[in-house]
């Protein structure tokens, strides 16, 4: 799933094996992400905690940032999902659609 604030020319910074950041050229500012693996974010984070509904196909994007927080390993990634939360999660003010694979009755969250 990528997400865009702005349509300037940028360049990617791959943060973990679920984050890239893309930066603008001209500023250095986080213009947009990619986030891979979002059925399994969900299914391996979002369902543990209840944070999750399968009965949505519509997600905050900060919501991924902090599952995908939650599952790296990586020491510096943290706060590159911070930093990005911070700069995309209020230019994306409506939910992102999740697309057919989060359809009600997907298996997501088994019992």
């Amino acid at each position: 799933m990528s997400f865009f604030s702005s349509d300037e020319r940028c360049y990617s910074i791959r943060v973990d094996d679920f984050l890239t950041v893309y930066h603008s050229i001209a500023t250095k500012a986080i213009v947009g992400c990619k986030i891979k693996g979002v059925k399994h974010l969900i299914a391996s984070e979002g369902c543990d905690f209840g944070i999750i509904s399968i009965a949505h196909t519509k997600i905050q994007l900060g919501v991924l940032f902090l599952l995908g927080a939650m599952k790296t390993s990586h020491p510096f990634a943290e706060k590159a999902y911070r930093d990005a939360a911070k700069k995309l999660s209020t230019a994306a003010s409506e939910p992102l659609d999740l697309g057919p694979a989060m359809q009600p009755g997907a298996e997501l969250c088994p019992a």
